[in-house]
C-alpha cells in the first residue's frame, strides 16, 4: 500500500511540474518586458532541471512539454546572453575567472541556481537528439564575438569549406538517390548557422575571408 501511494505521489509531482513548465514557458513566451522574459525563463530552466530528475526519457519529455528546436534555441541564446554579460561589466571587458564561477554556483534567495540550471539544461540537450545541438549553434551564431572565435580556431575557414563542398557534391549525390535527406538537412543547417554568424559579424571575418580566399573557393566549387 505504501508503495503504490509513494508511485501515485512521484506521478502527481512530474504532472503538477509539468504544468509549472509549460504556464512558465507561456510567460516568457508571451511578455513583452525584458525582465519578465529572464524571470519566466529562469523558473522555466529550473523546472526543466528538476523534471528530468525523473523521467529516464529526455527525447520524449521534450515532445510533451515543448518544440524542442525552440527552446533548444531559447536556452543556447540565455546562456551567451549572460556569459556576454559578464564580459561586458568587467573593467578589461574580458571574463573573469571568479566571477565566471560565481556566476555557475550562486543561488537565489528562492533557492534557484541559474547558471548552474543553464550549464545542465544545455549538457542535457546536446546530449539527447541532433537537433537541439544544430539549434544551440544557430543561437550561439547569432552573437557577434561567435566568428572571432570560430577564426582563431580556423572553425570558420572548416565551415565556409562544408558549405561550398555541400553545394557541389552532397546536392548533386541527393539527386542521383545516393545520399539520405538528412545529409541534405544538415548541409542547410551548416548554410544557416553561416549564415547568422556573417550577419551579426562586428567585422572581423572580412580579413579572414580575404586571406583565405574563402568566397572566391566556394564560388570555385559551385562551378
Amino acid at each position: 500500500m505504501h508503495a503504490i501511494d509513494l508511485s501515485s505521489l512521484e506521478i502527481r509531482d512530474k504532472h503538477e511540474l509539468e504544468l509549472d513548465f509549460k504556464r512558465y514557458w507561456e510567460e516568457f513566451r508571451s511578455s513583452s518586458l525584458e525582465k519578465e522574459k529572464e524571470a519566466a525563463l529562469n523558473l522555466t530552466v529550473d523546472v526543466f532541471c528538476r523534471l528530468v530528475k525523473q523521467h529516464t526519457n529526455v527525447a520524449q519529455l521534450l515532445t510533451i512539454l515543448v518544440e524542442t528546436h525552440i527552446f533548444s534555441f531559447v536556452v543556447g541564446r540565455a546562456f551567451v546572453t549572460d556569459i556576454e554579460k559578464l564580459k561586458i561589466s568587467s573593467k578589461t571587458r574580458s571574463l573573469d575567472a571568479a566571477e565566471v564561477l560565481r556566476f555557475f554556483t550562486q543561488v537565489t534567495k528562492d533557492g534557484i541556481s541559474h547558471g548552474s540550471n543553464l550549464l545542465t539544461a544545455i549538457e542535457i540537450l546536446v546530449s539527447g537528439v541532433e537537433g537541439s545541438v544544430v539549434h544551440i549553434m544557430k543561437a550561439l551564431a547569432s552573437h557577434p564575438p561567435a566568428a572571432q572565435s570560430l577564426i582563431e580556431e580556423d572553425s570558420l575557414q572548416l565551415l565556409f569549406q562544408m558549405v561550398a563542398n555541400g553545394s557541389l557534391i552532397v546536392f548533386a549525390r541527393y539527386k542521383e538517390g545516393l545520399v539520405p535527406l538528412h545529409s541534405i538537412q544538415l548541409h542547410r543547417h551548416a548554410m544557416q548557422i553561416l549564415g547568422l554568424l556573417l550577419v551579426n559579424d562586428n567585422g572581423s571575418t572580412a580579413k579572414c575571408i580575404r586571406k583565405h580566399h574563402l568566397v572566391m573557393g566556394a564560388s570555385l566549387r559551385k562551378q
